[in-house]
């Protein structure tokens, strides 16, 4: 979408080098918003979960904003896009340089840098290619389209320490329910004391029961 954003400005807001630089500012606006907002998620909120959260709602943020033709509607939902895609890749960085060995995480890093650095100018190549047969909304919504597809998977997929946690009550029951715990994770705050022996004694007696 960053690479497509000067031909949209154009094409389909009408603007000029101005809008396109505004458009841009608002990006990083949201960026450095993020970056300032990361600091406060609580530390057991699990990143392999915030990490696909986060972009998926960029993605979602991105495909609003290829509904968009005029500059002030444009301008806050590239905002959100800035702010998701920081909250994702700043989560995706520093997962990356714990959960790495001492010997290799120069190595990890740099293949994550060749990842991120590397190869979006080729998604911008590829992007400027589809335009010759697809308008810059419908580039912009093909290609995130599919970046939502993939982390809606990740999303989706179960981490399994995450499974042998000792969950914290009550369970999620109901659509907003379910929402709510898939936005806030509390299932994964640290359990009391007080509590855990009162769920290890529910656990065996269930255990008993299905025995």
């Amino acid at each position: 979408m960053q690479g497509l954003l000067a031909v949209y400005v154009q094409r389909v807001m009408g603007g000029d080098s101005r809008l396109y630089g505004t458009m841009l500012g608002g990006i990083g606006a949201g960026a450095l918003l993020g970056a300032l907002v990361i600091g406060r998620v609580p530390a057991y909120y699990p990143r392999h979960h915030l990490i696909p959260l986060a972009m998926c709602l960029a993605c979602g943020f991105m495909l609003a904003f290829s509904l968009a033709t005029t500059a002030w509607v444009g301008l806050p939902i590239l905002v959100g896009v800035g702010f998701f895609w920081m909250l994702s890749l700043n989560s995706s960085n520093a997962a990356n340089q714990l959960l790495a060995t001492e010997e290799n995480r120069g190595r990890v890093l740099s293949v994550m840098l060749l990842c991120n650095q590397g190869f979006m100018p080729l998604g911008h190549l590829f992007a400027a290619f589809l335009t010759q047969w697809l308008s810059p909304q419908w580039v912009i919504r093909t290609m995130v389209g599919t970046l939502l597809l993939v982390m809606l998977y990740f999303l989706m997929k179960r981490e399994p320490a995450i499974d042998a946690m000792t969950p914290r009550p009550p369970r999620a029951s109901g659509l907003w329910q379910a929402v709510w715990e898939a936005l806030t994770a509390q299932s994964h705050r640290p359990v009391p004391e007080s509590m855990r022996e009162d769920l290890a004694g529910e656990k065996s007696a269930t255990d008993q029961r299905m025995g």
